[in-house]
């Protein structure tokens, strides 16, 4: 058994993937396992993996039917075989010494999970992000925590809804792998879902008992910046939503706290923001109207603003989820074009 295993899926990402690959293999942790998984690329992606496989006994390629990200991560934790797993995006790259790092957190603090800090890279430059400003020991209420603001942003956190999803990828972690098998924890496909991320973490975080943040950024995130502003409209995104909102209900809002459940609302109110700026990609201005007023008189949003308290939010979303809660259609377009502009040019 090694000590991690590093589930790398791959599709149609040859110009960026050897420089993935080789951060991997030159980790100064080396009992690792390399599970490349190429999800039916039609590029040189599959030759690139191959080609690792050869010259490294540690990386095992699998090349499988186009399935999507989802299956691949699950069929990377069904051949993984460790103490340890991490996920990495294949457009991504890694400190030296992360598995390392995050490895020797894990052994020495005793916890189920570790979070490390990550670098945003984009063509503009890099900045470092941070979940806290030092490194932090959670257990007992305090990993509790973690797992509510995985479901949803509640008290402080509030002051900035755009940070929402700090709290939920998957990459720049370390989890026990025993865990995950054990507990039958698997990655939904993104055709239900509108994060795959949100859901595997959440679930996660509900069996584990520890987790360790390394205020240390060792993951290397890249922001396809052209790619993020041209992506198309996408149709099924309120039904993913929709579909979220009665998963959670039929299998977890039962069983959880006032902590939980305000979180969980929360991130339903907090889907505005993703929506509008889809509904922003439309042709004209009668079919973005149509399609904001579809979702922010849904029966599930609207119940889930009952329990929303966004007075603790700054102003101006305060402002923001007025406008979403009273269906005022004309006003909350304008915000969520302003708004969008603004965090546009906070990225770069």
């Amino acid at each position: 058994m090694k000590k991690v295993s590093i589930i790398v899926p791959v599709y149609n990402t040859s110009l960026y993937l050897r420089e993935c690959l080789n951060s991997i293999k030159n980790q100064t942790l080396k009992d690792i396992e390399v599970i490349v998984v190429d999800d039916g690329s039609t590029d040189s992606s599959p030759a690139i993996c191959d080609e690792y496989a050869v010259s490294d006994e540690r990386f095992k390629v699998f090349h499988n039917q186009n399935q999507g990200v989802s299956a691949s991560r699950n069929f990377g934790i069904d051949k993984a075989d460790s103490e340890f797993v991490i996920f990495v995006d294949s457009d991504d790259w890694l400190e030296n010494d992360m598995c390392e790092n995050l490895y020797q957190s894990a052994c020495e603090n005793s916890v189920d999970m570790v979070i490390c800090a990550h670098f945003n890279e984009s063509t503009i430059g890099s900045s470092s992000r941070h979940m806290y400003n030092t490194d932090m020991m959670f257990n007992g209420g305090y990993f509790e925590e973690i797992r509510v603001h995985t479901l949803g942003l509640i008290g402080r956190w509030l002051k900035k809804p755009s940070s929402l999803d700090r709290h939920t990828p998957i990459w720049a972690r370390l989890y026990r792998l025993d865990i995950i098998k054990n507990s039958n924890i698997r990655y939904i496909d993104l055709n239900k879902l509108p994060s795959e991320c949100l859901q595997f973490n959440f679930a996660y975080t509900s069996v584990a008992k520890s987790g360790y943040f390394l205020n240390r950024p060792l993951y290397h995130y890249r922001r396809n910046t052209v790619q993020s502003v041209t992506k198309p409209y996408r149709v099924n995104l309120l039904s993913k939503w929709l579909w979220w909102y009665e998963y959670m209900k039929e299998n977890y809002v039962a069983t959880f706290d006032a902590a939980c459940l305000q979180a969980f609302y929360s991130r339903m109110c907090c889907s505005v923001i993703p929506l509008g700026g889809n509904a922003l990609k439309l042709h004209t201005y009668r079919e973005i109207r149509n399609e904001c007023a579809t979702f922010l008189r849904n029966t599930a949003l609207k119940e889930s603003y009952g329990y929303f308290k966004y007075h603790q939010c700054a102003l101006h979303w305060r402002i923001f989820f007025t406008a979403a809660k009273y269906q005022w259609i004309d006003v909350f377009i304008i915000l969520t074009w302003g708004m969008r502009k603004i965090l546009a040019l906070r990225k770069k």
